[in-house]
């Protein structure tokens, strides 16, 4: 799969072309097949993109989300086990990256967003994925610690379905990674991180460690069973509708940052 800026730019097969654009959406063609594919999060409002999906099923055009996170060994090692935490009391998550060199990202005009829509959107997904839970409302704060422009770091109070609070943040501030997630259980405690490849279980003051495959690139398996929806073979991966409720949430933490109240997506 050759991920290219325009349509002339295609693979020597002439099969398949996906298509990079700064509104974050791709276009993947070939075989008779044409798709759409946010490659990366799109510099829209969640209203812009509401009308967007709208427009792709009335023209019954296939459309995919790339939340890669779905395809994390760790993440999805976290939906299997949650279980094993009993029921849910609280949790915790974090997506916490270096600071970036692009200067593209400190262009409101190109970038659409800074931390809440580059970064956080995927830990959003993520929760939503692992727990089953939708996420009804956000208190959110953000800081401007590098970016003249745009946000770079968030810290936001979530609340989710079945009275399930927790706290995460997303940021791209301090020279480390972490993508850490903790689920406060009855059971126990169940806690891993999806960039360092580590998953474990607490109770009480014994830290177990839970086996799970090693962490492997995401965007090629998600591409494969793209492909094998275009061509009729499979379920859309990630359909459209889970795209926009992450949007939707990130829209809702922009408005709780300027208000400094709670809102909901």
């Amino acid at each position: 799969i050759l991920i290219a800026p325009t349509l002339d730019e295609r693979d020597r097969a002439g099969e398949r072309v996906a298509i990079a654009r700064h509104d974050g959406v791709g276009l993947i063609a070939g075989a008779g097949h044409t798709g759409r594919l946010p490659v990366v999060p799109a510099a829209l409002q969640a209203r812009t993109w509401t009308e967007r999906v709208a427009a792709m099923a009335a023209r019954a055009t296939p459309f995919t989300v790339a939340q890669t996170l779905r395809y994390n060994a760790v993440i999805l090692a976290l939906r299997a086990e949650l279980p094993r935490a009993g029921r849910l009391h609280g949790f915790t998550a974090c997506q916490r990256l270096e600071r970036s060199s692009h200067p593209w990202l400190e262009s409101p005009a190109v970038a659409g967003g800074g931390v809440i829509l580059h970064t956080a959107v995927h830990l959003f997904d993520a929760l939503r994925f692992v727990t089953g839970r939708e996420l009804r409302r956000v208190r959110a704060v953000t800081r401007q610690r590098y970016n003249a422009a745009l946000e770079d770091q968030l810290l936001v109070q979530l609340e989710l379905d079945g009275d399930l609070p927790g706290l995460a943040d997303a940021s791209k501030v301090g020279p480390a990674r972490c993508g850490r997630y903790e689920f406060v259980g009855e059971a126990g405690q169940l806690q891993g991180d999806q960039i360092h490849g580590t998953l474990e279980f607490v109770e009480g003051l014994t830290v177990t460690p839970l086996a799970h495959p090693p962490l492997a690139p995401t965007l090629v398996p998600l591409l494969a069973d793209w492909e094998r929806h275009l061509r009729g073979r499979g379920p859309n991966p990630i359909p459209a509708a889970e795209g926009l409720a992450a949007i939707r949430i990130c829209d809702a933490c922009r408005r709780s940052a300027a208000s400094g109240d709670w809102e909901r997506p």
